[in-house]
């Protein structure tokens, strides 16, 4: 199941496909469909249902596009960008892997082994604690590689906490200076803006801006939602309306306001006031 390194832990390539099944089969309920009908349902079936930790595992393996058609993996990768969920598939696999720490299987699910400790202890499942790690060259030079953007990042490749690459790297005499928001300027706004429309990730997103992490592009986004639901006037946004009238029938009125930054109550309300009208899907659809 899985392929251990001096110092890392990844999964073998049987595992990789049989996840990559596992999802595949909620997605279509184990039907041969066409490909669009497949585009409706990466776009529609809930994220739990399909397998957040499973498209989460896949996508950062690399190994989405091996599995599904390009055009359903782009959705569901889209559908990925935000903080992790320890959902059915996560929570039973740290129940059945109590003998591991919480850094192994952090590396495992690609998050933090800190957020797999708390998680655990919510569940009430006791799993093996940490031998003290012994950081190597390498990770010292993994650690100075991200020291001024992405610690976190350093602690996943390592596979310890962020805590432990902090008090590394100022171990070893790095200046870990706390980070200051530097305020986002129009253009880069504007590039916000034209990437949530195009249904583009974070991490193309942050690559656009060059000098903004993924995560901070995430926060942003957050930040620009929410912002743009107190103020919004349609009339602004012309766009926005141009984008419910051509997804409305295949994506539901939630999928669409995630994708605008505004709420489902927002986008319902202007299609109803507009006289739009969803096509009812046959039962055997039950995905709206």
């Amino acid at each position: 199941m899985f392929v251990r390194t001096r110092n890392n832990i990844r999964w073998s390539e049987d595992s990789i496909k049989h996840m990559a099944e596992v999802m595949v089969k909620s997605i279509t309920n184990g039907k041969s469909v066409s490909l669009q009908e497949y585009i409706n349902l990466a776009r529609t079936v809930s994220m739990n249902k399909m397998g957040f930790s499973l498209a989460w595992i896949l996508k950062r393996e690399g190994k989405l596009i091996e599995f599904l058609p390009d055009e359903v993996a782009k959705i569901i990768s889209a559908r990925l960008e935000r903080r992790y969920l320890f959902d059915r598939h996560a929570c039973s696999f740290i129940r059945a892997h109590q003998d591991m720490t919480s850094e192994e299987i952090g590396m495992l699910l690609f998050t933090d082994g800190d957020a797999v400790k708390r998680k655990a202890k919510k569940m009430g499942v006791k799993i093996k604690k940490s031998t003290r790690y012994h950081f190597s060259p390498e990770d010292d030079a993994v650690i100075e590689k991200y020291v001024d953007t992405d610690l976190n990042q350093a602690a996943i490749i390592i596979g310890v906490s962020e805590r432990s690459v902090f008090q590394r790297a100022k171990m070893i005499g790095l200046v870990v200076t706390k980070k200051r928001f530097v305020k986002y300027s129009e253009e880069e706004l504007e590039i916000l803006e034209q990437g949530f429309i195009a249904k583009q990730t974070d991490a193309q997103i942050a690559k656009k801006l060059k000098n903004r992490t993924v995560e901070s592009v995430g926060s942003m986004r957050l930040k620009l939602g929410k912002l743009k639901r107190s103020i919004f006037s349609w009339k602004h946004w012309e766009y926005k309306w141009q984008y419910i009238l051509e997804n409305y029938q295949t994506m539901t009125y939630q999928q669409i306001a995630d994708n605008l930054c505004l709420t489902r109550a927002q986008v319902a309300q202007k299609a109803s006031k507009e006289g739009l009208r969803k096509i009812k899907l046959p039962k055997a659809w039950p995905y709206d």
